[in-house]
C-alpha cells in the first residue's frame, strides 16, 4: 500500500505540473491574441482540475473566472454569467464573502 500512495503521488505531481504548463501556454496565446487556441486549452483543463484537485480548489477557481472572461469577450453572455455565478458561489462557500478574490 505504500508504494502505491507513492506511485500516486508521483503521478499526481506529473499531472499537475503539466496542467500548470498547459495553462501558462493557454495564457501566452491568449496574449498573443490567439483568443480560440487559448479558449480550448483552457476548457480542457478545467475538467481535469476539477477532478485532480477539486471544484473548489483556488486554481480551479481562477481558471473558471478565466473562462468566463473569454466568453464574455466572444460575446457568449450565457455562458459567462453561469461560470460567473458558479465561481463566485464556491468563493464565496470556500474563501468567505468578504475576500478579496469573491469580491473581485
Amino acid at each position: 500500500i505504500k508504494n502505491v500512495n507513492t506511485i500516486k503521488k508521483i503521478f499526481f505531481t506529473i499531472n499537475i505540473k503539466k496542467i500548470i504548463t498547459t495553462l501558462k501556454f493557454a495564457a501566452q496565446l491568449e496574449q498573443q491574441g490567439k483568443y480560440e487556441q487559448s479558449l480550448k486549452l483552457f476548457e480542457q483543463v478545467l475538467p481535469i482540475l476539477q477532478s485532480t484537485v477539486g471544484s473548489q480548489h483556488p486554481l480551479t477557481l481562477s481558471i473558471q473566472h478565466k473562462l468566463a472572461s473569454i466568453y464574455l469577450d466572444k460575446g457568449k453572455n450565457e455562458q459567462s454569467l453561469k461560470l460567473l455565478e458558479q465561481t463566485l458561489e464556491a468563493r464565496k462557500s470556500t474563501l468567505g464573502s468578504q475576500h478579496l478574490d469573491t469580491l473581485t
